[in-house]
C-alpha cells in the first residue's frame, strides 16, 4: 500500500523526476522510465528512447516488482511505502551532479525495510538504480536449519542461501530481437597472447524461446527495429570470475530482461542497510558505435574523470626478476634515482611499490633498513623536482589510520591497492568503506589504483571506480614468463577496453622494449616511443625502473610525453574510441579521441609490426562521411588537409611498427 498522496517533483537541467498517483516517472533528456507502485514494490512499466519515441514494454509481465527479496522464493509480500524524497546530489563529490530519488518501504511480514534509489543524470542515455535492505525488529534467519532437518522450510532456506534472486527487471517483448552479451576478463596475469582476448562479446540472432540465460557477462543488450536496450550490473563480476552472487542475465519471453543476483545473501542482512548490486539501464540506436557511446557516456557521468587525476605514472616493481630485487627497487636509494629519471622524462608521478615496508605485510611503516631517515629524503627530492608520489599497499591488511598517516606525512596522490580477495560482503564492504573514508579524509586529493590482475574476486571493472582507476595488467621484461611484455597484446587490451569503458581510467603499461626477452616477445622490434604511444589515450604507466631506459630511447620518449602533456587537458574533453582493426600484430589500428561539440579531436594511429601494407584506413567516429579535415602531426608540427571517404581516413605509414600522434579539426570551403 501507499500512504503518500502529495505529488513530488524535481528537475536538474534535462533531468526530471516525479512521483504522483503511485507512479514514478524519470527522464534524463534522452531516456524516460516509468515505474508503478504495486503494493509489493516498484515495477517498471516502460522505457522510452526520447529521440525516436521508441518504447520498450511488456504488458503481459506477471511480476509485482522489479526485485525479489533475498528471503523470498516467489514474488514479494505486501509492502508499505513510507517515504519518497528527491534531491540534487553528487555523492560527496564522487559522481556527477544528478537527481537522487529515494523511496523507503517496509515489508512487515518479512521484518525487512527496503530503500530504492534512482540516480538520474542529465543528458545521458541511461539511468542508475540500486536497492538496499536492512532488518527490522523480530527478523530471524537460520542458515543451519537444512543441516538439522529435511523439511520444505529447511530446503527453501538452503536454496535462498545461494542467492540468485531477481535484482532488476526491464519489460521487453522480444519478438525477433537479437541478444548481445559482453564482459571483460580479469586475471591478465594469464591472458597475454594473441588468442586470449580481454573482451568477450556474443550475439544471439535466433528468435528467443521461453528462456535464455547468460552467466558470465557484465551487460546484456536487446536490439531490434533499429533500437537497443542495455542492462549492466555494477558489480565486481568478470567473465571468468562471478564474484559474490553474480547471478545471470535472463531473457524471459513471458516477462522481459532480468538481472538475477542481488549480491546479498540472507546471512548478510543486519540492522544496517546493505546495498544490492546497482544496475544501469541504457537506450541507443542499434549500431555498434551508438551502443558503445551510450555505455561510455554513462560511464563518464557515473565515474567522472578530473584533470588532477590524469597523470603519467611510473612504478618501481616492473623491471626486476627475483624476490628481493623487486623489493630493493622500492628502497630509498633507487627511489631517489628514479625521481631524477622521472623528472627528466616528464613523468608526473612515481609509485613506490611493494618493499618499502620491508618483506612482510604486517607492518606499514617505511622499513628502517631501506629508509633510515623515513620518508623525508624522498619527499624533499620529489618536491624539489616537481614529481608527485604514489604508494603500493596490500588493500585488505593496511588500515585506515596508516593510510591517513602516510598521506599526512608525504601527500601520496595515488595508492595502488593489491592482494584483495573480496569473496564475501564483509570483506568487500569493509574495503570500500575504508577507501571512501580515506578519500574524504584527504579531501579527494588522492586516488587508488585497483589491481585486477589476479583471478580471485577483487573490484572488477565497474565497482569502486568512483575512488580510482583500474590497474588491469602487469607486463614485465623477463619474469615471470607469462607476463612478458608484448606490444600488440597491450594495444589489443586497451583497444578492447575502449569499446565500452572510459579509457582515461585505465592504466596502460609501458615497458622497455630493449630489455624484453626476445625469445618470448618481439618487443625489441619496436621503439620505446611506439610502446609509449600505445598508452597515450589511457593513463600511461611506466611499469619499470625508468633510469634503466637506454639513452638512445630517452629523448624520443621525453619528447613524446612533452607534446602529450601540452594537449592532455584538451584530450580529456573528448571520448576515446577504438578505430581501425582489432590489434593482432598485423593490422592498422588506433584510437580516436573525439570532442563532439567542436567536431575536433586526436588520433593515435598504428601500423603494427607484421602489417605488410603501407596505407591504412580508419573509420572515424562522430564526423560526417565526407568531412574535410585539417590533420596536424603533433611530433613534427606539419599539417595537411584531407577528406574522409565514406567516413574513412586514409593515411600512409611507410615503416612497420610505426605510429602517428595527430590532432584533427574540421573545416569547410
Amino acid at each position: 500500500m501507499s500512504v503518500l498522496y502529495t505529488p513530488i517533483t524535481l528537475a536538474l537541467d534535462q533531468a526530471h523526476a516525479s512521483f504522483e498517483n503511485d507512479q514514478l516517472v524519470i527522464t534524463t533528456g534522452k531516456l524516460r522510465r516509468v515505474w508503478q507502485w504495486t503494493g509489493k514494490g516498484l515495477l517498471t512499466q516502460s522505457i522510452t528512447r526520447i529521440q525516436t519515441g521508441y518504447t520498450w514494454q511488456n504488458p503481459g509481465a506477471s511480476h509485482h516488482a522489479d526485485w525479489q527479496l533475498p528471503i523470498c522464493l516467489e514474488e514479494n509480500p505486501d509492502a508499505v511505502l513510507n517515504d519518497v524524497s528527491m534531491c540534487i546530489c553528487d555523492d560527496q563529490g564522487f559522481t556527477s551532479e544528478h537527481l537522487l530519488v529515494t523511496m523507503l518501504m517496509d515489508y512487515p511480514s518479512q521484518k525487512l525495510q527496503a530503500k530504492f534509489c534512482v540516480r538520474v543524470y542529465p543528458n545521458v542515455p541511461g539511468v542508475h538504480v540500486q536497492l538496499a535492505l536492512r532488518t527490522l525488529d523480530g527478523f530471524a534467519w537460520d542458515s543451519t536449519l537444512h543441516r538439522q532437518e529435511n523439511t520444505d522450510q529447511a530446503n527453501a532456506i538452503a536454496l535462498l542461501d545461494r542467492g540468485y534472486r531477481r535484482a532488476e527487471f526491464l519489460p521487453v517483448t522480444f519478438g525477433a530481437a537479437k541478444r548481445r552479451a559482453w564482459g571483460f576478463y580479469n586475471d591478465l596475469q594469464n591472458r597475454n597472447d594473441t588468442y586470449t582476448s580481454l573482451l568477450k562479446e556474443h550475439i544471439t540472432n535466433r528468435p528467443l524461446g521461453k528462456l535464455e540465460t547468460c552467466d558470465w557477462a557484465n551487460a546484456m543488450c536487446v536490439e531490434t527495429d533499429g533500437e537497443g536496450l542495455g542492462l549492466l550490473k555494477e558489480s565486481h563480476r568478470c567473465v571468468n570470475q562471478p564474484g559474490i552472487d553474480g547471478g545471470v542475465f535472463a531473457c524471459r519471453q513471458s516477462a522481459g530482461l532480468e538481472a538475477i543476483g542481488l549480491g546479498i545473501y540472507p546471512c548478510d542482512l543486519s540492522e544496517k542497510f546493505i546495498t544490492a548490486w546497482a544496475h544501469w539501464t541504457l537506450v541507443y540506436a542499434d549500431n555498434d558505435r551508438d551502443r558503445q557511446i551510450a555505455f561510455k557516456q554513462f560511464d563518464h557521468a557515473r565515474f567522472p574523470m578530473s584533470e588532477q587525476y590524469a597523470v603519467i605514472q611510473a612504478n618501481t616493481w616492473g623491471s626486476s626478476i627475483g624476490y628481493l630485487q623487486h623489493r630493493v627497487a622500492a628502497a630509498e636509494d633507487n627511489v631517489l634515482r628514479e625521481l631524477d629519471s622521472c623528472a627528466e622524462l616528464g613523468i608526473d608521478l612515481l609509485q613506490i611499490d611493494d618493499g618499502w615496508q620491508g618483506d612482510g605485510y604486517d607492518h606499514w611503516e617505511p622499513c628502517a633498513e631501506r629508509y633510515p631517515d623515513g620518508w623525508k629524503p624522498v619527499t624533499e627530492k620529489a618536491k624539489a623536482l616537481g614529481v608527485k608520489l604514489g604508494l603500493w599497499c596490500a588493500g585488505e591488511s593496511i588500515d585506515l589510520p596508516y593510510l591517513q598517516k602516510s598521506f599526512d606525512a608525504v601527500g601520496f596522490q595515488w595508492y595502488k591497492l593489491d592482494f584483495m580477495n573480496c569473496n564475501n560482503r564483509q570483506k568487500l564492504d569493509a574495503l570500500l568503506a575504508k577507501v571512501r573514508a580515506f578519500a574524504l579524509y584527504a579531501d579527494r586529493k588522492t586516488r587508488v589504483n585497483w589491481d585486477t590482475t589476479e583471478v580471485n574476486p577483487r573490484l572488477g571493472y565497474f565497482l569502486g571506480r568512483e575512488y580510482g582507476a583500474i590497474y588491469y595488467a602487469n607486463r614485465k621484461p623477463m619474469c615471470p614468463p607469462n607476463v612478458v611484455y608484448r606490444p600488440h597484446t597491450v594495444l589489443r587490451d586497451l583497444w578492447q577496453l575502449s569499446t565500452y569503458l572510459d579509457l582515461r581510467q585505465i592504466l596502460g603499461d609501458v615497458q622497455d622494449p630493449r630489455a624484453t626477452d626476445p625469445v618470448l616477445s618481439n618487443a625489441c622490434e619496436h621503439s620505446a616511443a611506439y610502446c609509449t604511444a600505445i598508452t597515450l589515450m589511457s593513463l600511461p604507466t611506466f611499469f619499470m625502473e625508468t633510469h634503466t631506459l637506454d639513452p638512445a630511447d630517452r629523448q624520443p620518449v621525453a619528447g613524446l610525453l612533452k607534446v602529450y602533456k601540452q594537449h592532455r587537458t584538451d584530450m580529456l574533453r573528448g571520448m576515446v574510441h577504438p578505430i581501425g582493426d582489432c590489434p593482432d600484430g598485423s593490422t592498422f589500428t588506433g584510437f580516436q579521441c573525439h570532442h563532439a561539440p567542436t567536431q575536433s579531436g586526436y588520433l593515435t594511429l598504428f601500423r603494427e609490426l607484421d602489417c605488410a601494407q603501407t596505407t591504412g584506413q580508419w573509420s572515424l567516429v562522430g564526423l560526417p562521411n565526407h568531412a574535410k579535415l585539417k590533420l596536424t602531426d603533433l611530433l613534427t608540427g606539419q599539417s595537411h588537409e584531407t577528406a574522409l571517404v565514406d567516413g574513412q581516413l586514409t593515411l600512409s605509414l611507410e615503416r612497420p611498427a610505426d605510429f602517428r600522434f595527430m590532432r584533427y579539426e574540421t573545416w569547410t570551403d
